[in-house]
C-alpha cells in the first residue's frame, strides 16, 4: 500500500519516510521492508524516540 502510494507521489514535490519502531534493531526491521518492496526511505527507531516524542502507543 505505501509503495504504491509513494510511487504515484514521489513526482509531486514528496516524500515519504517511514518509521520502524524496531528496538531490536536494523537487521530486525529489514523483513519487513524486503516484504514491502519499499523504495522509499525507512528510519530505525532503535530507541524509540520518535515514538516517545510523538505518543506513539503499540
Amino acid at each position: 500500500m505505501w509503495q504504491h502510494f509513494y510511487e504515484q507521489n514521489r513526482d509531486k514535490n514528496f516524500e515519504l519516510v517511514a518509521v520502524a519502531l524496531e528496538t531490536h534493531g536494523a537487521a530486525a526491521a529489514r523483513p519487513w521492508v524486503e516484504r514491502a518492496n519499499a523504495t522509499f526511505p525507512v528510519l530505525v527507531d532503535q530507541h524509540n524516540l520518535l515514538g516517545r516524542l510523538l505518543d506513539f502507543k503499540a
